[in-house]
C-alpha cells in the first residue's frame, strides 16, 4: 500500500514540474510582449530625395523601442529584440536621425553634424506618429525642411 502512495506522488511531483517547464518555455520566460512584434518596414526621404543613412526609431507608449538603421535607398527595418522582429503593435511616437561624418579631429568616434532638422531626432518634437498594426504597409516619411 505505502509503495502506491509514493508512485502517485511521485507521479503528482513530476506532472506538477512538467507544467511549470512547459509554462516557462511557451512564455518566452516573461517576456510575454516579443510575441505581440509585427514586421515594420518604410522609407525616409528629405526634400523629396532618399535619406542615404541615419535611423528610425518608434517609441511605443509602454515598452520597448524600435529601432532600425536606414539604408543607402531609403528604406529601413525595424528591430525590437531579434534582428527585423518589427515593432510592437499600437501607437508611436518616431524619431529619425541622419548625420554626416564627424569633424572631430581627435580621431574618436563620433556623430557628425545632423544633415537633416534636429526637430525629427527627438520623438518629442518630430511631430511623426504612427499606428503599428496587425499587418502594415510600408511606412513613408516625408521629411522636409532646411538642413542645418
Amino acid at each position: 500500500m505505502r509503495q502506491s502512495r509514493i508512485s502517485v506522488r511521485s507521479v503528482l511531483c513530476t506532472t506538477m514540474a512538467l507544467t511549470i517547464a512547459i509554462c516557462l518555455t511557451t512564455t518566452g520566460c516573461g517576456r510575454s510582449d516579443h510575441a505581440s512584434t509585427v514586421s515594420v518596414t518604410g522609407k525616409v526621404t528629405f526634400n523629396g530625395k532618399p535619406l542615404q543613412s541615419g535611423s528610425v526609431m518608434f517609441v511605443p507608449d509602454t515598452g520597448r523601442p524600435a529601432e532600425g538603421e536606414i539604408q543607402s535607398d531609403g528604406t529601413f527595418q525595424l528591430t525590437t529584440y531579434a534582428k527585423n522582429d518589427g515593432a510592437a503593435i499600437g501607437h508611436h511616437r518616431v524619431a529619425i536621425t541622419c548625420t554626416g561624418p564627424s569633424k572631430d579631429t581627435s580621431g574618436e568616434a563620433s556623430p557628425g553634424p545632423s544633415l537633416i532638422p534636429e526637430k525629427y531626432g527627438d520623438y518629442k518634437t518630430s511631430g511623426l506618429e504612427v499606428t503599428v498594426k496587425d499587418k502594415n504597409e510600408p511606412f513613408v516619411f516625408e521629411l522636409t525642411g532646411k538642413a542645418p
